[in-house]
């Protein structure tokens, strides 16, 4: 769990983001003595953006964050939301049911609207960036058998939940080809191969 944002305080944040005692101060009095004062009132919008920093091409939530890195955002004294449904929201409209809010920039912190897309969640899980943590090949939907001497590498890619054979190969280069040739036939918003292309 994140520190406390007031300066010098490591209690565990509780609420937006300070900790149970500067968050009781902040809600009596509009201060927690910090030399950035939050913003408690304005209207959503201006309390949202007020958190934002748009100096780059991320748009980065510089206040609470969960556990994985994704802002969150308390409309009022209630649960907090997730950012960059928010932020979707603010400029799209609400999020059909069904869809979830997908990072085409791969990064959770980001709130910029152009970096957002709605998508089905079997989508949302093509669109991977990295390497799940335990591959071991250095390729995605690579895998590797020691007891085929010959053709150790094979390809397999899942798809909405089911898994498509993709073959043997001698080299780990061979199998990471067919693996991208694969997902462009299964999937559909495998951005990452479809951008290599473009280059």
């Amino acid at each position: 769990m994140a520190d406390c944002s007031v300066d010098g305080c490591d209690r565990p944040v509780r609420s937006i983001e300070l900790c149970n005692m500067h968050s009781q101060r902040f809600w009596k009095t509009g201060s927690v003595g910090s030399a950035e004062p939050l913003v408690r009132h304005g209207s959503p919008e201006e309390r949202f953006w007020a958190y934002v920093d748009q100096s780059g091409d991320c748009w980065m939530w510089t206040a609470q964050t969960n556990e994985y890195g994704y802002g969150m955002f308390h409309l009022s004294k209630g649960k907090p939301v997730r950012a960059h449904r928010f932020s979707y929201e603010l400029s799209r409209g609400p999020i059909a049911e069904g869809l979830v809010i997908d990072h085409t920039c791969h990064n959770p912190p980001c709130v910029n609207p152009d970096h957002l897309q709605a998508v089905q969640q079997r989508q949302n899980v093509e669109n991977f960036s990295t390497l799940r943590s335990d591959n071991t090949t250095g390729h995605r939907d690579v895998f590797f058998d020691p007891r085929k001497q010959s053709r150790p590498w094979y390809v397999r890619v899942t798809s909405n939940g089911k898994r498509t054979w993709g073959g043997t190969f001698a080299t780990a280069e061979e199998a990471a080809t067919i693996a991208v040739k694969l997902r462009k036939e299964l999937h559909t918003n495998n951005l990452a191969d479809r951008k290599a292309d473009a280059r």
